[in-house]
């Protein structure tokens, strides 16, 4: 529980949670959005350092009409894990 110390809610009795009110509805997310994605290694350049590496684990969209993608997603460190796997960490890249 300490860990969760810094929380205002975290600490709360039952009584200091009825005495809010009644609980609000969740925020309303977008719908998701699936397509066709490829996974490569990848030649990535820092324009600030003026390096480049192949780094692993790219993904990207295959758009259907052919056009490249205006971005990718560089698959980073594991943050946590999760009831249905776990939670990275990714870097948009622009292409």
């Amino acid at each position: 529980m300490d860990e969760l110390s810094h929380l205002q809610n975290a600490a709360a009795t039952f009584d200091e949670v009825l005495n809010y009110g009644k609980p609000s509805h969740p925020l309303n997310f977008p719908e998701p959005q699936f397509s066709v994605v490829s996974r490569v290694n990848a030649s990535v350049h820092n324009p600030i350092t003026n390096e480049t590496a192949v780094v692993p684990n790219v993904f990207y969209e295959i758009r259907p009409d052919g056009l490249p993608p205006s971005r990718a997603y560089w698959v980073g460190r594991k943050l946590k894990k999760a009831i249905y796997g776990c939670v990275r960490s990714c870097t948009v890249l622009r292409v």
